[in-house]
C-alpha cells in the first residue's frame, strides 16, 4: 500500500468515525419519540406497500419536497407539532363548550398532551341516539343535546392524532377501550392562533345539533395512506348497548408517495438490481422522450389519460363507496389504488347523476338533503372535491391527449409553493393559453393588469365554499345570467353593478341575454343578503377580496358586512369580520384611490337591506369540511 493511499484511507476511516459520533451525539440531543398511542392507527408495511420512507434513499428530492406539503402533514401524531403558538396552540387551554369545561395540557413527564373533559365516547353516541328520534322538534332535540353535555362523565384521555396543517388543526383523543378517536369539539385557527368551537367552524345551520366526529370514519379514507378502519362491533354487557369498534390501521399518516404513485414494494424489487438503476438513472438524464417509464409504479401526468385525475379524485372528488361493507374492513385498499379508474371502488356523484336506463323517470342517485352541495347548474359546492368539478368542464370532456384537461395540467406536488401548489411554469394565464393560443388580452375585455384578465378569475371564479374560504370553482364554464346560483363571477368583483349591468356586458361577449333583470340594486347587495348560506359565506369573502376592493372601493362592503357580521350561520358571520378587518387593514396601509365605484347604485335605504334580509334562503346548508 502507498502512503498517498494509506492516507486516503485514513481520511475516509476518520470521516466515517466523525459522522457515526456525530450521528450518535444527534440521537442523544434530540428527545425521544414516544412509542404509538395503543388508540392509534397501526402503521403496517405488508403486501405491495413499504411505506413513504423506502422512497428515500433512491429518490431524495422528491421526498424532501413532498414532506413539504400540506399533503404530508395532514395527519400527524401530536409530538410533530411543535406546540409553541406558531404550528400549535399554548398549553394548557382552557376551553368551555356547552356549559361544560374542555382542557388541553402538556404532561411534564412524558410529554403527552392530556384531554380533561366530558367523555366524548360517551357524548357521541348519545347525540346519535337523539338526532335518530323521529316526531320530536328541533328544540326537543336541542335540549337532550345540552342535557348529553351536562351529565356525561368527567374524563382523562390522551390526545392521539391532529388533522389539518394549513388553515386550521382538529384533534382526536382516545376512548379508553378501544381504538375509536373522537374529534375534540374545538378547531385550532393557525393564522389567528386562537380556537373556534367545530361548529362554527363549519357551515351549518344555527339549530343543527352538535357532532362528535369520529376518525376512524370520517378522516381515514383520504388523510391516510391505504387506510383501514377495521370496524366491528362492541357490546356492554350491562347496559346491552352495542357501538361500532375499531381497530384501524394505515399505510402512512398523512398523504404520502403510495398514496398517488401506487403500492411500492414491485417498483423496490425491480431496481435493487444495479445495472437496471443504472439503465433508469441514464434515460432521466437524456432528452429521448422514447426512454422507457418507471416500472410497476404510477406517476400522474396528462398524458396518462383520465387515471392520472381519477388519482387525485381518490379523495378530492364526492363519492359513495360500491361496496360499503367491505369499505369498513378494508377501506379502499384492496378496491383501489392509484392509476386505476375510480368506477371499480366508488360511484363519484353528481347533481345529474341517474339510476340508470332501466328508471324511465332517470331518479336520482341523491337524496333532498344531499343535493344542498349542488349549485343549480350541477357544479359542487363543497371545496376540496375538485374532481367532480374537473370532470365536468369541456377541457377534460372534449380535450384529447395533452390537451385533455388533468389536474397535474395546473398542479405539482414536486414543484412551487406547497399553498396551492401550482406547478412554477404554469402560473398566471399559461396553464390555459398553453391550449387557447389564440385567445388574447383582448378576450377579456379588460385592462391588462386588471383581476377581470386573468382566465381563472371569470372561467374558474370562487363559487366553492371551504375552510371559511371561497375556493375557485374546478367547473371551467363562462359566465352567464341564466341561473341565480352559483354566485355569478363578474358579480364576485363587480359588487357594486346590478344584475341588468352584468346581463348587458355579458352579451358583449357572446352570452345570451337574460331578460327582466333588476336594473338598479347590486346583484351582490341582493344575493349577499337574500341568498342561501352558502351565497352569503361567499359574497362575504369576496367582499375582503382584492378584486372587490379594486372595482368598488369597498363602499359596498360597507354596507353589507355589518349585516352579515350578524348572519344566523357561525361562519358566514366570521367570514364578515375577517373580511371587515382585512378591509380596515389595506386602507390604513395603503393611500392610494381605487376606481370609484359606481354611486348610483349605493342608494340603497336601511328599510330595502332589511326587506332583502327578509326574502333570506333560509334552505338548511351544511358543509362540514
Amino acid at each position: 500500500m502507498t502512503a498517498r493511499r494509506g492516507t486516503e484511507l485514513r481520511k475516509a476511516a476518520a470521516l466515517v468515525l466523525l459522522a457515526v459520533v456525530s450521528g450518535a451525539g444527534l440521537r442523544a440531543a434530540l428527545p425521544e419519540r414516544r412509542p404509538p398511542h395503543p388508540a392509534s392507527p397501526q402503521k403496517r408495511a405488508e403486501g405491495s406497500y413499504l411505506g413513504s420512507g423506502a422512497c428515500r434513499s433512491c429518490h431524495p428530492s422528491e421526498h424532501a419536497s413532498a414532506q413539504k406539503t400540506f399533503h404530508r402533514s395532514m395527519t400527524r401524531r401530536p409530538d410533530e407539532l411543535s406546540w409553541d403558538g406558531q404550528e400549535g396552540p399554548l398549553l394548557p387551554a382552557h376551553l368551555r363548550f356547552k356549559e361544560r369545561d374542555f382542557r388541553l395540557t402538556r404532561r411534564a413527564a412524558d410529554g403527552s398532551i392530556r384531554y380533561f373533559g366530558p367523555d366524548l365516547h360517551e357524548v357521541g353516541r348519545a347525540l346519535a341516539r337523539v338526532s335518530r328520534q323521529e316526531d320530536t322538534s328541533v328544540t326537543w332535540k336541542q335540549k337532550k343535546a345540552g342535557e348529553v353535555f351536562r351529565s356525561a362523565r368527567e374524563v382523562e384521555r390522551e390526545l392521539v392524532l391532529v388533522t389539518g396543517s394549513h388553515h386550521y388543526l382538529a384533534f382526536w383523543i382516545e376512548g379508553g377501550h378501544d381504538a375509536d378517536l373522537r374529534q375534540f369539539p374545538f378547531v385550532y385557527l393557525l393564522d389567528e392562533e386562537r380556537f373556534l368551537p367545530r361548529e362554527e367552524a363549519f357551515l351549518q345551520p344555527p339549530d343543527a345539533l352538535p357532532y362528535v366526529a369520529r376518525w376512524n370514519s370520517n378522516c381515514i379514507q383520504c388523510h391516510t395512506v391505504a387506510g383501514q378502519p377495521n370496524q366491528t362491533e362492541g357490546h356492554d354487557a350491562e347496559t346491552g348497548e352495542f357501538w361500532e369498534k375499531y381497530d384501524s390501521s394505515v399505510v402512512d399518516l398523512g398523504i404520502t408517495c403510495e398514496a398517488c404513485h401506487g403500492p411500492g414494494r414491485q417498483h423496490a424489487n425491480y431496481y435493487r438490481d444495479p445495472v437496471r438503476r443504472a439503465a433508469a438513472h441514464g434515460a432521466k438524464q437524456s432528452d429521448d422522450s422514447s426512454s422507457p417509464p418507471a416500472q410497476h409504479i404510477f406517476v400522474p401526468r396528462p398524458e396518462k389519460g383520465a387515471n392520472s385525475s381519477a388519482t387525485c379524485g381518490q379523495c378530492h372528488s364526492f363519492f359513495v363507496p360500491n361496496d360499503p361493507e367491505e369499505w369498513w374492513e378494508s377501506g379502499f385498499s384492496e378496491s383501489y389504488q392509484a392509476g386505476q379508474s375510480l368506477a371499480k371502488s366508488r360511484t363519484v356523484l353528481s347533481a345529474f347523476a341517474r339510476a340508470g336506463e332501466g328508471d324511465p323517470e332517470g331518479a336520482n342517485l341523491i337524496d333532498h338533503d344531499l343535493r344542498t352541495i349542488f349549485w343549480e347548474d350541477g357544479s359542487i359546492i363543497v371545496g376540496g372535491r375538485e374532481y367532480n368539478g374537473l370532470t365536468e368542464s369541456p377541457c377534460y370532456e372534449r380535450g384529447q391527449g395533452n390537451q385533455k384537461l388533468a389536474c397535474t395540467s395546473c398542479h405539482s406536488m414536486h414543484k412551487g409553493n406547497p399553498d396551492q401548489q401550482i406547478d412554477p411554469e404554469k402560473k398566471g394565464d399559461n396553464m390555459c393559453t398553453a391550449c387557447h393560443a389564440d385567445v388574447g388580452l383582448e378576450h377579456s375585455r379588460h385592462e391588462p393588469d386588471s383581476p377581470g384578465a386573468r382566465c381563472v378569475n371569470c372561467h374558474m371564479p370562487r363559487t366553492s365554499y371551504a375552510l371559511l374560504h371561497g375556493i375557485p370553482s374546478h367547473k371551467i364554464s363562462s359566465p352567464s345570467m341564466k341561473m341565480e346560483r352559483p354566485p355569478n363571477a363578474c358579480s364576485l368583483c363587480h359588487v357594486d353593478r346590478s344584475a341588468a349591468w352584468i346581463g348587458k356586458e355579458l352579451a358583449e361577449f357572446g352570452a345570451a341575454p337574460a331578460e327582466g333583470l333588476p336594473a338598479e340594486l347590486p346583484l351582490a347587495v341582493e344575493r349577499a343578503l337574500s341568498g342561501n348560506a352558502a351565497e352569503r359565506a361567499l359574497y362575504a369573502y369576496a367582499l375582503g377580496t382584492d378584486e372587490a376592493a379594486l372595482t368598488a372601493s369597498g363602499k359596498v362592503a360597507d354596507l353589507l358586512l355589518p349585516r352579515l357580521e350578524k348572519d344566523p350561520y357561525a361562519a358566514v358571520r366570521l367570514i364578515a369580520e375577517r373580511a371587515k378587518k382585512k378591509l380596515t387593514q389595506a386602507r390604513t396601509r395603503e393611500a392610494r384611490s381605487p376606481r370609484a365605484p359606481n354611486l348610483s347604485l349605493l342608494s340603497v335605504s336601511e328599510t330595502h337591506l332589511s326587506e332583502l334580509e327578509k326574502r333570506r334562503d333560509n334552505t338548511p346548508i351544511i358543509v362540514s369540511e
